[in-house]
């Protein structure tokens, strides 16, 4: 025992004294202090049968267990690294109850029976313990501990009793008649003052703080005892205590000098002609030391100053020159007159209006805002229609319902309902009267005529209609376009501008250029290197894609020098329009039914009205189109019958006519405007003979 105190107390004395060791290994010193609370789960491990000189018949005593709390405070402070030595003083509770059973003869109503007793030892221990011990830091926060632990035993009570517990609630001691005997309490004969013991244990610290100086540290820790509670007793308590620690780690502050350096150095540019590279001269060196204090640093600040010239070449004076002041633009206007096919076409076996005749809102439509050709048009048949009808009240039109004999099964029915759906939507969209709006049949069988005979869906597609019919001319009148075709000629056709560097020794000081036009929807830019010494500009070509033919544009110039400065020179281009050459007229017609190429009545008028505005001699071209139902060299031979029928009728009213050309295309030439025969209303707008004629503007 004595062997055992001894080598306790020697690990303590070799452990505490490291805290007087001066901190050579970490310049950044890390010390903890805290307090802990836990519970004890107790173990006394122990052989005996009575405490000495206290009478007990308990045969054997083999251990006993208790529980109880411990608390108290600690140190810390880090060694090398993740290793770390402490120190804690603490308080425990090693409490424990021992009980043993043995046979016993118990008086029960006067009668002797075999009963069954109970030894009870309670003990009540505390003591006043110191553990240094080592700690090693696995990972952040998590770190396992061990060292000695020394406690000097502050109480040392214990109770005994011997209880009867079977038969329970009936008997007693035969020799006093009660169910205990033999109870005494007193202090734990020949206990001795010291405990030793080792200690292992756990803990996790957990940050209180953003400051990371207040933690809070579950831990778990198990004491192994070494020595005996008496003397004579091999009697060890062991104890397995969970609980939970509160730790603070002031800041560590230690006074410490910086020595920083900041340099003042002003730079006078002065721009010198003639020069062709940057020379710097430095100027004298100051050198001035600054001293302040801040908390526990002070800061030694050495100012050096020194100001430099900079002699650089200036900023690049330059101008340029165009190759000519007015440009000027040949302008032709265009005359285009568009005549309204009558029809409306539905889909097979509907009687629904098909969208693409639809407007949402008729606040939007403006004729002018539609592209001018035939297909575009024809789409806005309805809306063109209501907006004549609104503006000529007294007028009327006729619907005539019309289905495929063939691929359709509705006949007059379905008919009528196509009918009734332009009226509805000319009514409800446009707001015109109904009794405006006629609906009759132009036969029995509702079938169109004349009707498209083919026996493919292109031709039963021809037949799935309305035709629209009214006695004022006005509501069916071509739909006449005048506009600005595009830029025929500009002259001169190039824009070529050179720049002109004034300081000619600095030239190569030039790193680029940017030219760049504006004005008139025009936004042109073009970089060209700074050696470029002429920039040319295909003014053609840019004028038919970016504009809308200005009265002036501004060219401008920018020169960027190889340190990035700029400098911009602007100049005026002054744009004339020419429109005083030709203007182009031209009239479409349809004028044929499938297969024909004799004229109808509508047609004739037209042409009249066409032939005898004509003044002067201007040069007409009549070319003839079709479809490409049928055989290919049928249709070549109507086209161009289609057009020498125009031609004749043109000539018998102005024998003075000077007509170039009058000949027909073949079936896969489609009239301007036209992309494809794949509709019924773009195959009945390629029936046509298109009129041109070139003329002086008036």
């Amino acid at each position: 025992m004595k062997k055992t105190i001894s080598l306790l107390f020697i690990i303590l004395l070799i452990t505490t004294s490291s805290y007087s060791r001066p901190d050579s290994l970490s310049p950044d010193l890390r010390s903890y202090f805290g307090v802990f609370a836990g519970y004890n789960s107790n173990t006394h491990r122990a052989e005996f049968n009575q405490l000495p000189g206290v009478p007990d018949c308990c045969p054997q005593y083999d251990g006993g267990n208790g529980a109880g709390f411990a608390m108290g405070g600690f140190f810390e402070f880090l060694l090398y690294k993740n290793f770390s030595t402490g120190l804690r003083f603490g308080y425990s509770q090693l409490d424990a109850t021992f009980l043993a059973f043995e046979n016993k003869l118990v008086k029960v109503d006067n009668i002797i029976v075999n009963g069954k007793m109970e030894h009870s030892l309670k003990t009540s221990i505390s003591m006043i313990s110191l553990m240094p011990y080592l700690s090693y830091n696995l990972f952040d926060g998590f770190s396992l501990y061990a060292g000695p632990q020394v406690g000097y035993y502050h109480l040392r009570l214990y109770y005994l009793k011997e209880s009867i517990v079977e038969p329970a609630g009936r008997g007693v001691f035969v020799e006093n008649g009660k169910r205990t005997r033999n109870e005494r309490e007193g202090k734990i004969p020949r206990m001795t003052d010291i405990y030793g013991g080792l200690s292992f244990g756990a803990g996790y610290k957990l940050p209180m703080n953003s400051k990371g100086t207040l933690f809070i540290e579950p831990e778990l820790r198990y004491t192994l005892g070494l020595s005996d509670l008496v003397n004579t007793y091999d009697w060890k308590i062991n104890t397995l205590s969970a609980g939970i620690a509160f730790s603070y780690k002031p800041i560590s502050i230690r006074a410490r000098q910086i020595r920083e350096s900041i340099y003042i150095i002003d730079t006078v540019t002065v721009e010198a002609d003639r020069i062709i590279a940057d020379i710097l001269v430095e100027g004298d060196t100051t050198i001035t030391e600054e001293i302040s204090k801040a908390g526990h640093i002070t800061t030694i600040t050495e100012i050096i100053r020194r100001t430099d010239t900079l002699f650089t070449y200036p900023v690049q004076e330059f101008d340029f020159t165009s190759n000519s002041p007015v440009f000027t633009i040949s302008m032709q206007y265009v005359k285009e007159s568009f005549p309204m096919l009558p029809f409306v076409f539905f889909d097979d076996n509907s009687g629904v209006l098909n969208r693409k005749y639809k407007l949402t809102n008729i606040s939007s439509f403006n004729l002018n805002s539609i592209e001018p050709n035939p297909l575009s048009y024809h789409k806005n048949i309805l809306n063109i229609i209501g907006a004549r009808l609104k503006k000529h009240p007294e007028s009327k039109i006729t619907l005539f319902g019309s289905a495929d004999p063939v691929s359709e099964s509705g006949g007059c029915t379905l008919a009528g309902r196509r009918s009734q759906s332009i009226k509805d939507y000319l009514v409800e969209v446009w707001g015109i009267a109904e009794d405006r709006i006629l609906i009759e049949k132009k036969n029995a069988n509702c079938v169109p005529e004349p009707y498209t005979q083919t026996q493919n869906e292109m031709g039963h597609s021809e037949n799935r209609r309305v035709e629209i019919f009214a006695q004022d001319a006005r509501i069916f009148e071509d739909i006449i376009n005048r506009r600005l075709l595009g830029t025929g000629a500009v002259n001169p056709p190039e824009l070529i501008i050179e720049p002109v560097v004034n300081s000619i020794a600095n030239i190569s000081a030039v790193k680029s250029w940017e030219l760049t036009i504006e004005g008139g929807g025009i936004d042109y830019s073009k970089a060209y290197d700074g050696s470029a010494e002429r920039m040319t500009v295909n003014f053609a070509e840019l004028l038919d894609k970016n504009s809308s033919y200005p009265g002036e544009i501004v060219i401008n110039l920018k020169l960027t020098d190889i340190k990035n400065r700029t400098s911009t020179k602007s100049k005026t281009i002054k744009l004339k329009r020419d429109t005083s050459k030709y203007e182009a007229e031209s009239i479409s017609l349809l004028l044929f039914d499938v297969g024909s190429s004799k004229l109808g009545a509508a047609s004739s008028r037209a042409i009249e009205r066409f032939a005898r505005s004509i003044k002067g001699s201007p040069e007409i071209k009549i070319t003839g189109y079709t479809d490409i139902l049928g055989e290919k060299q049928l249709n070549i031979d109507l086209a161009d019958n289609r057009a020498k029928a125009v031609q004749e009728f043109m000539i018998k009213l102005n024998p003075g006519l000077m007509v170039i050309s009058a000949e027909g295309v073949d079936d896969f030439s489609l009239p301007p405007g036209l992309h494809s025969f794949n509709s019924p209303e773009e195959r009945y707008l390629s029936r046509t003979v298109r009129i041109e004629m070139i003329k002086k503007a008036d």
